[in-house]
């Protein structure tokens, strides 16, 4: 009725007593009773609701008033009228695919991004934000408003697509429900083969000098260089291209023997730092230099650009090789850096799935300063993905290839030196970079770390982050499934990992996307009043 509030049909003027009149329905179908006086009609109100649980979850009460009323009756002149309370269990779930966050942040800068199928921006808000965001009514849709405080193209996303979430980015063990658990022991972790029951630790660059140093690994508590080598198995192929770089090799004295060549000073793990970039206003190939050197502002030592031949990398991990002996579906791998210019990673995920950790393992790990980044950085011409065996083409199903990261310090925002930066102390910095189709299919569950674009991208899957950063980029995501059948890459997961059918959807569903609480009858007794 005009101007009450729903449920209870109060004024909503701060009068918590008077109601407005029930209306009467014009529709003799409706009528009860005629007895020669003006026809009765019966009405129902929710007149109370209560509530006690956490996000969605918990015990409901519900009171529904039932009122008998004649037609020409004023104010609240009743023939009878009944109180029903009944309990109830309530539970939240996502209605359907297109209720899911599959675009999921706390801080976010959008850009040109867009999602090709179903699926939400879940937007994580503190109290205070929701509080702004109810009362200045830009949740109902009628402008663009959310959008532009997400940073985002109004032609590409709209409001309606928006959900903004209060308390629901606090849950550590999301992630451990979703896509198995990596702390237990013995059961679907890596393990390093020389070192037993000891996690192992990756490391790809291909910003190195040979194949030898474009995957290394470790025992996560082992940091001496002669700990640090190359995986058993993995295959690693190179072939020359048309493309030279500028090799800069730095903590170099000229007398030192290794200064006019770079393959000695290009292993990550070596304490003579290494990177291969080319930097804007330095000396370049084609202004005559066949080497340069100065004394720059790195500390002690000398720095000097190399010209180098490019290759391109192939790196092949078979099933076998990882999470051997493990008896589990899945295997969980741990990436303390990953820096790809011109490799293809293919890892092998057709019969298990792969969870790879953005972070180090549990306990006794080791941090190296300088390689333990937590970075995972992919150009436009890299690639990392997972393949079905003996194959070199992704098989795009993000379902069964998934980046995750849980431990760590929150970040805060989109600042680019620090989506640039090369390190922070002693701590991981959990960011993934990608461009164009360098990662072609995965489902993102960063809980404290950051997504960025170093350029424009496309991927199928699902991405979940505390910040969200386009850096000027757009991400075409694609929710759709990849085997062809209808429905999105959430169906797929679930297939897969069985979430309804081992109950994990009950407990959290409420993170993961717009839900519609439902009450279940509850074992209390329904209790009735008349008068």
């Amino acid at each position: 009725t005009s101007g009450s509030i729903w449920p209870t049909g109060h004024d909503g003027n701060g009068n918590t007593k008077t109601m407005n009149p029930l209306p009467f329905i014009e529709d003799e179908a409706k009528t009860q009773r005629k007895d020669g006086k003006s026809s009765i009609q019966s009405f129902y109100r929710l007149r109370g609701y209560t509530f006690e649980g956490n996000n969605g979850v918990g015990k409901a009460t519900i009171e529904v008033d039932g009122i008998v009323k004649r037609v020409d009756a004023t104010g609240e002149d009743y023939l009878a009228r009944t109180l029903l309370y009944r309990t109830f269990n309530v539970e939240s779930s996502i209605a359907k695919d297109d209720d899911w966050g599959v675009i999921a942040a706390k801080h976010f800068d959008l850009g040109a991004t867009s999602i090709d199928g179903d699926g939400k921006i879940l937007w994580h808000v503190d109290k205070q934000k929701a509080s702004d965001l109810a009362k200045s009514g830009d949740c109902k849709g009628n402008n663009n408003n959310l959008v532009n405080q997400l940073k985002g193209r109004s032609d590409i996303i709209n409001n309606n697509q928006i959900w903004p979430v209060m308390d629901r980015d606090k849950k550590n063990s999301l992630s451990l429900a979703l896509f198995g658990d990596h702390t237990s022991k013995g059961k679907n972790v890596d393990y390093d083969p020389r070192r037993s029951g000891v996690e192992r630790v990756w490391s790809f660059d291909d910003t190195g000098c040979g194949e030898e140093d474009v995957v290394l690994t470790r025992a996560k508590n082992r940091t001496s260089e002669s700990d640090i080598t190359a995986p058993t198995g993995v295959r690693v192929d190179g072939r020359d291209t048309d493309r030279i770089t500028l090799k800069e090799c730095t903590g170099l004295t000229p007398s030192d023997p290794v200064f006019w060549t770079a393959t000695q000073v290009c292993r990550p793990y070596s304490y003579r730092h290494y990177k291969s970039v080319c930097y804007t206003g330095r000396p370049s190939l084609n202004r005559g230099y066949t080497y340069w050197f100065s004394q720059e502002s790195y500390g002690d030592g000398w720095t000097a650009w190399i010209p180098t031949p490019q290759k391109e990398w192939t790196v092949r991990i078979r099933q076998r090789d990882i999470c051997s002996g493990q008896s589990k579906d899945e295997c969980h791998m741990y990436i303390e850096h990953m820096k790809l210019e011109n490799t293809r990673v293919y890892i092998e995920n057709d019969k298990r799935a792969v969870v790879l950790h953005l972070e180090l393992p549990p306990n006794d790990s080791k941090f190296i300063s300088g390689v333990s980044t937590g970075r995972i950085e992919l150009s436009d011409i890299s690639q990392l993905c997972g393949v079905n065996a003996g194959r070199s083409q992704c098989n795009n199903k993000p379902e069964s290839f998934v980046i995750s990261q849980t431990n760590g310090s929150e970040s805060s925002d989109c600042d680019e030196k620090r989506l640039q930066g090369n390190g922070n102390g002693n701590e991981l910095q959990s960011i993934l970079s990608i461009a164009g189709n360098s990662l072609p299919a995965a489902w993102v569950s960063l809980r404290t770390g950051t997504f960025t674009l170093s350029g424009n991208a496309n991927m199928n899957g699902v991405v979940w982050a505390n910040s969200f950063c386009s850096q000027n980029n757009g991400l075409s995501l694609s929710t759709k499934r990849s085997d062809g059948r209808k429905g999105s890459v959430v169906q797929a997961a679930d297939e897969l990992w069985q979430w309804k059918a081992n109950g994990v959807m009950e407990a959290n569903s409420a993170f993961l996307g717009r839900t519609i609480a439902r009450g279940i009858r509850g074992s209390g007794l329904d209790m009735f009043r008349r008068w």
